[in-house]
């Protein structure tokens, strides 16, 4: 595989001089070598060639862009670069051929003019802005958006060609609150994790297959079986979890599950409490949940290793809520539930 990676870090002597945007390049570079990927690379600040920079993408299976945002966005020499290649790839047709739009098909829709479809483009930025500013409604700047959304404005050009576009890695917070170390070494692990495909459901395939069975102890208290035997009761009444308390334990175990398995690596947590809550709404006489919220309190030793996994934890449970809990994207995702009796 061909790999490009562009460093979109514009200089600010004194202020920004880029060396994480540096490292995290240096750290792609390694991966992909160590892969016996073929990497090439551009330096925006350090000048380029448009033609040069579209042959570079006509050859890379992979675009990755490495940038800072600034002002909720990657920097000015970025946009000017993306105007100037992409513009080259419009007059030669090498890219797109216009909009995809047609006087003559009126069922192909805009941005489907893209001939650099099978190629992939993923963002790698570093961020002021801390991870809870994101798909949180009540911030005032993102509105309940998420770091990807908010970054959408970048990968439109490469949509717009026809590129697949893959989960962003964010570093968060780097001046007030920074887990750069830690934010670095997962970095492989993200390049890993997207380009085997596991967070595509375009590449959805049965991975496992669960079942329980339910069976009635009494009015409205029943016991639930899994295949090892594991048993568990529930219902409706005194001294028993509802359905939809069950659901939101299983939402807040599984990103437990996932936290554990990764911290305890460095340090057994001292305290471990997640707080599970949901809004049941009504719409149109059809009832769901809606507003789940899994909170994690979880606490370290007070030394070294306790610190490093305390780091941890919020990139995790981002990564659970974004592709690893299936619980929980399976409540966020339109899954379908079927009610069937025995014939």
């Amino acid at each position: 595989m061909k790999v490009l990676l562009i460093n979109a870090h514009h200089r600010y002597p004194g202020w920004s001089e880029g060396n994480l945007n540096a490292s995290a390049i240096s750290m792609m570079v390694e991966f992909f070598s160590a892969r016996g990927d073929d990497v090439i690379t551009t330096n925006i600040d350090e000048g380029y060639d448009p033609a040069e920079e579209e042959h570079k993408h006509l050859e890379a299976d992979l675009v990755i862009l490495q940038t800072p945002v600034n002002w909720f966005g990657a920097p000015w020499t970025w946009k000017k670069y993306i105007d100037e290649t992409f513009t080259v790839g419009l007059h030669s047709a090498s890219m797109l051929t216009g909009d995809g739009r047609s006087r003559s098909d009126a069922t192909r829709p805009y941005g489907s003019g893209g001939k650099l479809t099978g190629r992939k483009f993923m963002i790698s930025a570093t961020w002021n802005a801390p991870e809870s500013a994101f798909t949180n409604t009540t911030n005032p700047v993102f509105l309940g958006l998420s770091a990807d959304h908010a970054l959408s404005a970048l990968s439109a050009p490469y949509r717009f060609c026809g590129y697949e576009v893959l989960p962003t890695f964010h570093f968060f917070d780097i001046f007030k609150n920074p887990t750069l170390e830690t934010d670095l070494q997962a970095l492989p692990s993200h390049l890993e994790a997207v380009l085997s495909g596991e967070t595509h459901e375009a590449k959805a395939e049965v991975k496992k297959h669960f079942e329980v069975d339910v069976r009635r102890l009494s009015t409205k208290h029943y016991e639930a079986t899994n295949s090892s035997g594991a048993r568990l009761e529930f219902g409706s009444g005194e001294g028993l979890l509802n359905p939809v308390e069950l659901l939101l334990a299983a939402v807040a175990g599984c990103g437990s599950i996932d936290v554990d398995h990764v911290t305890t690596r460095r340090a057994e947590p001292t305290h471990f409490h997640v707080h599970s809550e949901a809004d049941k709404i009504s719409e149109e006489g059809a009832a769901r949940l809606e507003n789940v919220l899994a909170t994690f309190d979880v606490r370290f030793p007070d030394d070294a290793e306790g610190a490093k996994a305390a780091q941890m934890v919020p990139r995790v449970l981002r990564i659970a809520e974004e592709k690893d809990c299936t619980v929980s994207r399976t409540v966020a995702a339109p899954t379908k539930v079927e009610f069937r009796t025995v014939e």
